[in-house]
């Protein structure tokens, strides 16, 4: 018998981590693009783009499974030649990190169609910062976000 999205399977990637990320992101900032993609695509002034880079089997039995998820943030700020610019930068990299935290620290369930979803010991692991000169474009700041989270399904 043929599988079934959201009856015999869930795209739990997509619809529970990446989806449930968005969401608390888009919940805590009103502005900017906020979306789901593996390369850049706007040009605006604020844009954090999520890409799942990586997913691997972390425990499995008959009637669970717990998988590792692993999602790249990307935060892309462009910025006046100013202290304060600067300042709002970082300030905007603490409060993303402060918000999935928050949102992921404990267990939190996702429901999609009937199934749930708990995911659990979310963390970011590195936030690495990248200024006009790595980025190649001007007024361009970037930082990259490795975040990763466990997410356990029951039957």
């Amino acid at each position: 018998m043929a599988l079934t999205l959201n009856s015999t399977y869930q795209n739990v990637f997509y619809d529970f981590v990446l989806d449930h990320m968005r969401d608390t992101l888009i919940t805590e900032f009103n502005y900017g693009k906020i979306y789901i993609a593996p390369e850049k695509l706007y040009d605006d002034a604020f844009s954090i783009k999520l890409w799942g880079t990586a997913h691997r089997l972390d425990n499995f039995s008959a009637g669970e499974w717990v998988k590792e998820y692993d999602v790249l943030i990307s935060f892309y700020a462009k910025l006046d030649n100013n202290e304060q610019s600067y300042k709002q930068f970082y300030a905007d990299q603490e409060r993303i990190f402060q918000c999935l935290h928050n949102e992921f620290k404990g267990v939190t369930a996702k429901t999609v169609s009937s199934t749930t979803i708990h995911l659990t010991n979310g963390q970011i692991n590195e936030i690495d910062v990248l200024t006009p000169e790595d980025t190649n474009v001007e007024n361009l700041f970037q930082a990259e976000f490795t975040f990763t989270v466990l997410a356990n399904r029951g039957d």
